[in-house]
């Protein structure tokens, strides 16, 4: 198979779609808290966070998780459990590209990590989510990138041919993953990546 055959378009959402940096974010919306790292460190990079993107844990249980590990800072932690999507803004060339390939014909889809209260909030809040054929979330399916069980369900769910469709993700382990089933990869840095990809068809 060759790239002119290439007939479907699987997005990834952060950093790909949606620009996700919540060191930012914390810094933007507690300034000069003394304990940003430590925060930053208790709540994103925890286990339990990656719970939330499978769908196996509550946001209120997280609460309670967290809040128990760093309790001087318990009021911060809900405040961010419920106000993190908002550092999701549009990455605009790249979403710029989605009218124009569904234009073109292709079948788009999204393949996300995606905690669910937070999905549906930001998929209600941006227009772009209208032209996808389909999304397979994460938390929805108690999946994660980059298990193989996720992309079998993609494939499954929507029919997708590996051969002729292209994938795009901002982490290199589920472009790794993704090319183990045969599918076209861009390992996502900037969207002149994905130009570049379409001028040579």
């Amino acid at each position: 198979m060759t790239k002119k055959k290439i007939d479907t378009v699987v997005f990834d959402l952060g950093n790909v779609l949606l620009s996700f940096n919540p060191l930012s974010y914390l810094e933007k919306k507690f300034k000069d808290h003394p304990f940003l790292d430590l925060i930053y460190e208790e709540v994103f990079k925890t286990k339990e966070w990656l719970e939330l993107d499978r769908g196996t844990l509550e946001e209120d249980e997280f609460i309670k998780i967290i809040s128990r590990r760093i309790p001087e800072h318990k009021e911060i932690v809900r405040e961010i459990v419920s106000t993190w999507d908002t550092m999701l803004t549009p990455i605009q060339p790249s979403v710029d590209w989605i009218p124009k390939l569904k234009e073109k014909g292709y079948r788009l889809y999204i393949l996300s990590n995606f905690h669910k209260r937070a999905f549906v909030d930001i998929s209600n809040k941006y227009d772009f989510f209208r032209y996808f054929d389909g999304k397979l979330i994460s938390s929805h399916y108690q999946l994660l990138k980059p298990e193989k069980e996720i992309y079998a369900k993609l494939m499954e769910l929507y029919n997708i041919n590996p051969s002729t469709t292209l994938f795009i993700d901002d982490s290199k382990a589920n472009v790794d993953a993704a090319q183990e089933f045969g599918f076209h990869t861009i390992h996502f840095q900037e969207a002149g990546q994905i130009e570049e990809f379409f001028n040579c068809l």
